[in-house]
């Protein structure tokens, strides 16, 4: 007999079928109707409910209803979520009639409305908004309130910006960093505006750089200062020179050339040749093509990498003989910098892509490399990386680290069968 853990992950795994490829004859529909209500666990209920309103069955909206009118406030709040969702996929204006309802109805009995604010997920963004602000008027919990900016988060419009601008209280960090991620899903220079005053209270280095990085894109310079102080810091260099990228304050280039000229420290001069190539500084490139001619060179790696983002096709054979090198720094900037090389009108150099799906099956390579070659062949939209990535995948040494994670996710994207044998 079927375990219910087992019917729950078989309705859940209906309910995310996309609604569009789903033809519900009426006898289907009649079938649910025969299996919806006889009582089950708590996972069953709830992944029936959801594959009703993902499959549209219209037929059972009156039903789901009149069963939401009957359920105890106290109901367990899968449940009620469950129901929430189905609704808003049956008739998204009936749904948030009834979601508010319940929400009034819960306000008064001093219960959580944690299930319904979640709910309103699945409603489209002209029904969810004014919910939403209206919800945020309320007492709301802690818990309450972090379903508030998740499902913030999930609808991203523009009408958000004032509720999330109130949620950025740097002594609630968790509510405060997913308002954050909200506002810049959103991406508008309203919601840009509206964290402006908030960057000097971040005390996460990594996140006020990424939140740097966000307001440049918009015109808004404030994390500058900051963000050169930190290009050095290996852990930050990354996000620190998105952000000087993304900022693009004219004094940039001479402020990154005093450092390249005049510190003796290699992270500032590496950190300084990435910050140019980024910007697009072409100026700069006949001075990174010599520091290439030795691959052995201090500042040879970075000067790759800057070479490839600027778009020198010059650079290409270091770069053919840099993936190959056991040196992790010179392959990773070489693989970088071949993805962006390679994508050039007229750059074939088919060796090249051979060598990148070579490096990424390679369980000897070093794993920022083969990282860096397997987002190159994606962006290239290679065919060698469907063979590449069921080879990668059998790496043993890769289990739990998130290039494994990144090769089953492009697996699964790309549909990539694999042999047992």
């Amino acid at each position: 007999m079927t375990s219910s853990k087992s019917r729950a992950r078989l309705w859940s795994v209906v309910a995310a079928e996309p609604a569009a490829s789903a033809s519900i004859t009426a006898t289907r529909a009649a079938a649910f109707a025969s299996i919806l209500w006889p009582l089950g666990t708590l996972a069953e209920r709830s992944s029936q409910i959801r594959a009703i309103g993902r499959l549209k069955i219209k037929s059972q909206q009156g039903a789901l209803l009149a069963w939401l009118d009957q359920l105890p406030l106290d109901t367990a709040p899968a449940i009620q979520q469950a129901v929430g969702a189905a609704l808003a996929q049956l008739d998204p204006n009936e749904a948030g009639k009834r979601l508010q309802l319940q929400i009034s109805r819960k306000t008064t009995s001093g219960l959580p409305v944690f299930p319904e604010i979640q709910a309103f997920a699945e409603l489209p963004a002209a029904v969810a908004v004014p919910l939403l602000n209206q919800v945020s008027q309320l007492p709301l919990d802690q818990t309450e309130e972090l379903s508030l900016v998740t499902t913030c988060l999930e609808i991203a419009d523009p009408g958000l910006v004032p509720l999330l601008a109130d949620m950025l209280d740097p002594q609630e960090p968790q509510i405060r960093w997913q308002a954050v991620e909200a506002l810049k899903k959103i991406d508008t220079v309203e919601a840009a505006q509206a964290l402006q005053s908030h960057l000097g209270e971040e005390a996460n280095l990594k996140r006020k750089l990424e939140m740097a990085e966000f307001l440049g894109r918009h015109g808004i310079g404030d994390g500058y200062a900051f963000a050169i102080e930190h290009m050095s810091e290996r852990s930050l260099r990354e996000p620190a020179i998105a952000a000087l990228a993304a900022i693009r304050n004219p004094q940039a280039p001479e402020d990154l050339r005093g450092i390249f000229e005049n510190s003796n420290d290699p992270a500032w001069k590496a950190a300084a040749v990435l910050a140019l190539g980024r910007m697009g500084e072409k100026a700069w490139a006949p001075r990174f093509l010599e520091i290439i001619e030795d691959l052995k060179h201090p500042l040879a790696a970075a000067a790759l990498t800057a070479l490839g983002d600027l778009k020198e096709i010059g650079a290409l054979a270091r770069v053919r003989e840099g993936v190959s090198s056991r040196n992790t720094e010179i392959a990773a900037g070489s693989a970088q910098a071949a993805g962006k090389l390679l994508a050039l009108p007229g750059a074939q150099a088919n060796d090249v892509r051979d060598l990148l799906a070579s490096l990424l099956a390679d369980g000897d390579a070093p794993q920022e490399a083969r990282a860096a070659a397997l987002r190159s062949l994606v962006g290239l939209t290679d065919p060698r990386l469907d063979r590449a990535l069921a080879k990668a995948v059998r790496d043993g040494s890769l289990e739990g680290s998130p290039l494994s994670q990144e090769i089953e996710k492009q697996l699964r994207q790309r549909k990539i069968a694999l042999a047992l044998n």
